[in-house]
């Protein structure tokens, strides 16, 4: 008898764990995520962290809606103070468990529903007909507010909230808000959008004015060309520098000839060769000095004539005959 029963209830086991495994094999990839969130959820929400159990079951809620997974979204909702998802969870459960004939869940959601109501806050964002313009737009946080919500009070959760008012040409109007956690009924205006500033227009070329280039060698009002009586005046003082450097190494070439002549005049009377080598030294020099200075000389006669000269102008007074220009 004992074998029997030991017998039976391996049976038992086995086909349970065969229902188990055709009943895990029949769900699909979305519903098992869904189950491992919300087992995580539910460790979340027992171990008093709230803020991250609620996530875990709206997740699961999404990938595979059951009633039970939006029970306990809505209670954990009411237990983090965000009063207005719990409402608007609450009243999904109870839709979703009358759907399904479940009884006690529903007439329990409906319940909570009921208590929650007169705690609610609420936001009503208002906006006046001045106000409505052509694409005006209404923001809370990242969530657009459209024209049907403006001036319907919406249940909201406690907390901070930013308000944007925008539309095309228009400068955006933005509005911070503190909304209580419960039983606070907040009426905001959108306030009349001041123009945006125009951009300043670009201005046109002036078609009399000439393109700038910066490479065009242009003379201007502050920058007067060169007249061929000022070139020639630079001309000229560049003739007479060279000239005079000419003019000196001449003047050089005559002392370094008295020096070698002095010189060689030693050597012939001490019959030294050092002497003589000096002297042979000194009238070389001599000889270089000569022809760097007449080269220098004739190079500068040659700029000074090139150069451009003003008119010459000849008057008299009827007592004398004068000259007058540059020479």
């Amino acid at each position: 008898m004992k074998s029997v029963r030991l017998s039976l209830a391996r049976a038992l086991v086995a086909a349970t764990l065969l229902t188990g495994a055709a009943h895990a094999a029949d769900k699909s990839p979305d519903a098992i995520r869904a189950e491992a969130l919300f087992d995580e959820g539910r460790r979340l929400m027992q171990s008093g962290d709230f803020a991250a159990a609620c996530p875990k079951f709206a997740e699961s809620q999404t990938l595979d809606p059951a009633p039970g997974t939006a029970l306990n979204l809505a209670t954990c909702y009411e237990k983090a103070g965000k009063l207005a998802s719990a409402w608007a969870a609450y009243r999904s459960a109870e839709a979703a468990s009358t759907s399904s004939k479940q009884k006690d869940r529903a007439a329990y959601a409906k319940k909570k529903v009921a208590a929650l109501q007169p705690k609610l806050s609420r936001l009503t964002i208002t906006v006046p007909g001045s106000v409505s313009v052509s694409g005006l737009q209404i923001q809370l946080d990242d969530q657009q507010v459209q024209a049907p919500e403006w001036g319907v009070p919406v249940p909201r959760d406690g907390g901070s909230y930013t308000i944007q008012a925008s539309a095309p040409g228009k400068e955006t109007w933005v509005l911070r808000i503190d909304l209580a956690r419960s039983e606070q009924n907040l009426v905001v205006e959108v306030r009349p959008l001041a123009d945006a500033p125009k951009a300043a227009p670009q201005p046109q070329a002036d078609a009399t004015t000439p393109a700038a280039n910066p490479t065009a060698d242009v003379p201007t009002k502050d920058t007067p060309a060169p007249t061929g009586a000022t070139a020639g005046k630079t001309q000229r003082t560049i003739a007479y520098v060279v000239g005079g450097v000419g003019v000196a190494g001449l003047a050089s070439a005559g002392v370094l000839a008295i020096l070698g002549k002095t010189q060689m005049n030693k050597a012939e009377k001490d019959h030294s060769v050092s002497e003589s080598k000096k002297a042979t030294n000194l009238g070389n020099a001599a000889t270089v000095a000569v022809s760097a200075g007449g080269a220098l000389v004739a190079t500068g006669l040659i700029v000074w004539l090139a150069a451009p000269h003003a008119p010459v102008s000849v008057g008299t007074d009827g007592t004398q005959l004068f000259f007058n220009g540059t020479f």
